[in-house]
This record gives structure tokens, C-alpha cells and sequence, in this order.
């Protein structure tokens, strides 16, 4: 059994670096020798009943050290994907800690949704974080789930 890394008690440290928070509420829905998956356990009722919300977080580690983060929010407008499957939009931001030895840490959108941004269904790396914090506004989210 592996034991979750960069949990909760790593909070203070994505509050200083501007990242959501992992809330005492949510569970764990996937763990591996190299990440750990939070969610929302109110997810399935959330999507059911069309509510916009804060759905997971990976947090991936190779070796105990950490890579990155991955946020990921729904919407509560549908589309149709490229293979004709019915898809919740949504819009996932990855924070990465180091980039190919770069110090520098950086962000990466992409959306999911049917129209806006030039047409594209799937547009990754294609938004800014600004884009996507107005995004999530006009979803009722605030990105930093935090005071």
C-alpha cells in the first residue's frame, strides 16, 4: 500500500505559491508510487445536478519529489466531442514545479467546451491563467479556494 505524498499538510505551501488547496473533506480517489488523486466526494451529485465545482486534484511525485498539480473544474454546459460522445465541459490547470531543469515554475490550461476560443473544442495550453480564472468566474468558481 502506498501512502499519499504532498497531502494536506502541503496546503500552507500551495497557499504561497498561489495553488488551490486540497480541502479536509475530500477523499482519495487514486494512489500510485507516484501520485495521488483527491476528489470531491460529492462529484457524481454535483455533475448530476449540474452544479460548476472544483472536482479533483492530481499531485504527481517521481522519486518523493514533486512534479506538478493538476486542478480540474466542471461547467455546467454540455458538448459533443470529436467522436460524437456527449462531454461536460470543463477546464483542467496544471501547475508544473520544475520544467526540464528550469527553475522557473509554470502553468498549463486547457478547456474543454463546445464554443469561445477561436472555434477549437479542445484548446491546451491555448488559455492563460487570467482566461481561465474568468473562466471560472463566470462558472461562479474562485480558483483559490481559500481565504
Amino acid at each position: 500500500m502506498y501512502e499519499p505524498q504532498y497531502s494536506q499538510d502541503h496546503n500552507e505551501e500551495r497557499k504561497k505559491l498561489g495553488l488551490p488547496i486540497i480541502p479536509d473533506h475530500w477523499k482519495i480517489a487514486g494512489l500510485s508510487s507516484e501520485h495521488v488523486i483527491w476528489s470531491d466526494p460529492e462529484r457524481e451529485n454535483k455533475l448530476e445536478h449540474r452544479i460548476p465545482f472544483h472536482a479533483s486534484k492530481r499531485v504527481d511525485y517521481k522519486s518523493g519529489t514533486l512534479q506538478r498539480e493538476r486542478d480540474r473544474y466542471y461547467g455546467v454546459e454540455d458538448y459533443v466531442d470529436a467522436n460524437g460522445d456527449l462531454q461536460r465541459e470543463r477546464l483542467t490547470i496544471t501547475y508544473y514545479y520544475q520544467v526540464d531543469g528550469d527553475d522557473e515554475p509554470r502553468w498549463r490550461i486547457a478547456l474543454m467546451q463546445d464554443e469561445k476560443r477561436d472555434g477549437d473544442v479542445f484548446k491546451d495550453g491555448k488559455v492563460t491563467l487570467e482566461e481561465a480564472e474568468e473562466i471560472l468566474r463566470e462558472w461562479g468558481i474562485e480558483r483559490l479556494n481559500y481565504d
